[in-house]
Parts: structure tokens; C-alpha cells; sequence
């Protein structure tokens, strides 16, 4: 009776967290990159985890820090895009990462948090912004 009362708590936490993250990538996720702004990230000068970090976050929006660390090589997420002078090279790009913490249940069943990545483009970024704007689920950027 009692696992059956964990499982039920288990799955009610779940849910609650697919549901802040359904909302939070409604209103953050990207317009569809073209292949003009791969090129621009990949001409860029910038360190090789950062590189991955940006690409990774072009298809896979919202991500959680430890599914990027993972999938891109990345010891420390937040140490790869929060440095002063990797900003400064994402805003060289017209672009910025957004880190959302969002709920979470851990393996245990406990009810935690974990960071989301989310890839914006900053308010002059034009060829960024002209795609964003064509799309009308990205109106909240």
C-alpha cells in the first residue's frame, strides 16, 4: 500500500513538471535555424564547449543541464555560457542563454529543481528576430 502511495506521488510530481516545462517552452523556444545561422555559430570565435553548447541548444531547446553535460561533453553547464567573457562572445552573436529553474523529481522520488537552457536572441539581433518574428509561437521573446 505504501509503494503504491510513492508511486502515485512519484507520478503527480512528474506531471507537474512536464507541465511548468510545456509552458516555459511555449513561451521561449526558437523560431526554426536556418542553415545562415549554424554557419554563424560555427565561423564564430569561441571556445569548443560553448560551440557545442550553442549547437546543441538550436535543436534541442529547454534543455535540462544534465542532458546537455552529457550530450555535449560538458563538465560544469553554467561555467560554459556564465563567464563574463563567453557572454560577452554569445552578445558578439546576438545571442543569449537563458537558464530556467524549473521543478523536478530526482531518482528517489524526491521533489527537486534543475536548470533549463534556452537560446535567445537578443532584441538587436536582426536575422535572428526577422525568423522569430515570422513565427507568431516566439512572440514572447
Amino acid at each position: 500500500m505504501e509503494d503504491n502511495k510513492a508511486i502515485e506521488l512519484l507520478k503527480t510530481r512528474l506531471t507537474q513538471s512536464k507541465i511548468v516545462l510545456a509552458l516555459e517552452c511555449k513561451n521561449l523556444n526558437l523560431a526554426p535555424v536556418t542553415a545562415e545561422q549554424r554557419q554563424l555559430v560555427n565561423d564564430a570565435t569561441m571556445p569548443p564547449a560553448l560551440k557545442r553548447l550553442v549547437l546543441f541548444l538550436m535543436d534541442n531547446q529547454g534543455s535540462r543541464t544534465d542532458v546537455i553535460a552529457s550530450a555535449c561533453a560538458i563538465g560544469n553547464t553554467s561555467d560554459t555560457h556564465t563567464p563574463p567573457k563567453r557572454i560577452a562572445v554569445l552578445n558578439s552573436l546576438g545571442l543569449e542563454i537563458e537558464c530556467k529553474v524549473l521543478p523536478a523529481c530526482n531518482r528517489y522520488g524526491d521533489f527537486t529543481v534543475i536548470g533549463h537552457l534556452w537560446l535567445k536572441p537578443l532584441a538587436t539581433n536582426k536575422i535572428w528576430l526577422k525568423r522569430c518574428a515570422a513565427n507568431d509561437d516566439v512572440s514572447a521573446q
